[in-house]
């Protein structure tokens, strides 16, 4: 794979790098857009930030829901089906679609479809920062 999310794999997560702060991240230094801090204990900080940004995604984040994501689109993703509580970033480093995130205990990873499922992980849903949906096909 010779593509921008090459730098991030293999980093590290922590209570203080999680699923949202890899997501926050990598939006500033890919995408050029600054996202707020959560103000939680690292503990809940990566559950509570991605149930934040999907509730109030338009609001607070700039962000819409969208079915037609794009590269640097957020994800966001339940764990063997309970309420979203992980973040992940929309790719496309090949011809299909890729989840970039952050997971406890294995750092920034790239999965693709199959990979999320057999790791638990369901997608439930995709949105797109304004600035991105004013760019997209209707």
């Amino acid at each position: 794979m010779s593509h921008w999310a090459l730098k991030y794999i293999g980093q590290p997560w922590t209570p203080e790098c999680n699923c949202y702060e890899w997501f926050r991240r990598i939006t500033r230094e890919q995408f050029g857009r600054d996202l707020p801090p959560i103000g939680l204990p690292p503990d809940h900080l990566a559950r509570r930030a991605a149930r934040i940004m999907s509730a109030d995604a338009d609001s607070l984040f700039g962000y819409h829901p969208t079915a037609h994501p794009i590269e640097g689109d957020a994800v966001f993703l339940s764990s063997n089906g309970r309420t979203s509580h992980h973040i992940g970033m929309v790719i496309f480093p090949g011809r299909k679609m890729q989840v970039l995130h952050a997971l406890d205990g294995l750092g920034v990873v790239v999965s693709d479809l199959p990979a999320l499922r057999a790791n638990g992980l369901s997608i439930q849903g995709f949105w797109t920062h304004e600035t991105t949906a004013q760019h997209k096909p209707a």
